[in-house]
């Protein structure tokens, strides 16, 4: 079994100078996540300003992880 653990540590592994995630893509998965949270705690203590505010801060948040994507794909296809 730890044979098995070994390589697919080995494959998800990011080579030598390249990146899991670029910076679009992390600070949109940390914005989707946080409006999500602020939309949610809206919801329950009943404050529609909080929640259409999360809602927001998570679709900026989705647009920006969107962005990154396409910078990934558009880098993976240059090189």
């Amino acid at each position: 079994m730890a044979d098995d653990d070994d390589g697919l540590k080995a494959r998800l592994k990011p080579k030598h100078g390249e990146q899991i995630m670029n910076k679009n893509q992390s600070k949109g998965s940390t914005k989707e996540f946080s409006g999500k949270a602020k939309e949610v705690t809206g919801k329950v203590v009943g404050d529609k300003k909080m929640e259409s505010k999360g809602k927001a801060k998570k679709h900026a948040g989705k647009l920006q992880k969107g962005v990154g994507d396409t910078q990934e794909k558009v880098k993976r296809a240059t090189s």
